[in-house]
């Protein structure tokens, strides 16, 4: 890669509000002027935008993916199916042949992105259509694990083994998430937010499982809780009251903490 185009792709992952270091990291291109970026990419973005994006099926011969603005309540249902693909001269591929279920979800959320959230991810196309971009014929694309090939397994929450199908795919319901920005808000920790990232192995703290939130969310709630004990403190009050204090609080946003039983 020439300075030219490491300069044309950082200035292009900057318009798109995505870290320079990042794109050149992988998965962000800029092929014949246009913007290719990974699915999971995408996803993060339109989610951290606070907009919803649903798989509701995801096999070897269809992909369906409900999305809805936050904004204004558009809704979008799309399908890419392998019909899809073999019209397009896309299942000819090394890729195609080995991950199905992956390229297909890849074509559909691309898709689904650029049609709904154009604000979000610009007109970037996925990864693998930066060969459609270059016209390179199916039969001469490289095989390439897909980095979704990891991504869909962290997101799938329910796999139907009779049918194939992954369903519910969303790590966290509406009122899941709305239940962490509020949190979010109140611990006002970025660092301790980077921690819990990083933990779990994830670029963002919206990206977490269902089996995961419950534990994060005690985890908040803790920091929560230390934040007001020494907020009390800082202003002049002793620390036995200041931590009665926040244990009340706490108990009315319904933690289950035990009262201490009076002796006698």
């Amino acid at each position: 890669m020439t300075e030219t185009q490491l300069l044309n792709l950082m200035l292009s992952a900057q318009d798109l509000g995505i870290s320079p270091l990042k794109a050149i990291n992988g998965g962000f291109y800029v092929v014949n002027g246009k913007v290719c970026m990974s699915t999971s990419m995408m996803v993060d973005k339109i989610r951290r935008s606070g907009h919803s994006i649903k798989i509701i099926i995801m096999t070897n011969q269809k992909c369906t993916i409900q999305a809805t603005r936050k904004d204004n309540g558009d809704t979008m249902n799309l399908e890419y199916t392998m019909e899809d693909a073999n019209a397009a001269g896309l299942s000819g591929s090394a890729t195609w042949k080995k991950y199905p279920k992956i390229m297909l979800y890849n074509r559909c959320m691309s898709t689904i992105a650029r049609i709904l959230f154009p604000d979000v991810v610009g007109s970037a196309y996925s990864e693998e259509e930066r060969f459609d971009i270059q016209g390179v014929p199916a039969s001469q694309r490289p095989l390439e694990v897909p980095e979704e090939q990891k991504d869909i397994v962290i997101q799938a929450e329910r796999l139907d083994e009779s049918t194939g199908e992954i369903k519910g795919l969303d790590p966290m319901s509406e009122e899941q998430a709305a239940r962490l920005d509020v949190l979010i808000m109140e611990v006002d920790d970025k660092d301790y937010l980077k921690k819990i990232t990083s933990h779990l192995g994830l670029d963002s703290i919206y990206q977490i499982k269902s089996q995961d939130y419950d534990r994060v969310i005690k985890s908040l709630e803790k920091k929560k809780k230390e934040k007001n004990i020494q907020e009390m403190v800082e202003s002049g009050h002793p620390m036995k009251q200041a931590l009665a204090a926040a244990l009340d609080t706490a108990r009315k946003a319904g933690a289950k903490i035990k009262r201490k039983k009076a002796n006698g």
